[in-house]
């Protein structure tokens, strides 16, 4: 069975990373940056994770900050599964 682990948010630039990150710490939101996973983007760089996704979602919109792409990450027994999210 799959299990429901975090929100990855990948950005769109290096500028809307950093602008994302200080604005989720202004705001108290629960966040870690993590690099991109493989499995996603063979593009190197940063994400954010969080649980906090109509929040984050809340913010983003509020910031105009630029998205690559927001995904649903899955525990599996052995292994993460990256399911895109579509509002």
């Amino acid at each position: 069975m799959n299990n429901f682990q975090y929100i990855l948010i990948l950005f769109q630039s290096t500028h809307h990373a950093i602008k994302a990150e200080r604005i989720f710490a202004k705001t108290g939101l629960n966040y870690r940056v993590i690099p991109v996973p493989q499995e996603i983007s063979a593009d190197c760089g940063s994400s954010l994770r969080t649980q906090e996704l109509k929040k984050a979602l809340q913010l983003i919109r509020e910031n105009q900050i630029k998205t690559a792409g927001i995904y649903e990450v899955y525990a599996t027994t052995d292994e993460l599964r990256y399911k895109k999210y579509v509002e």
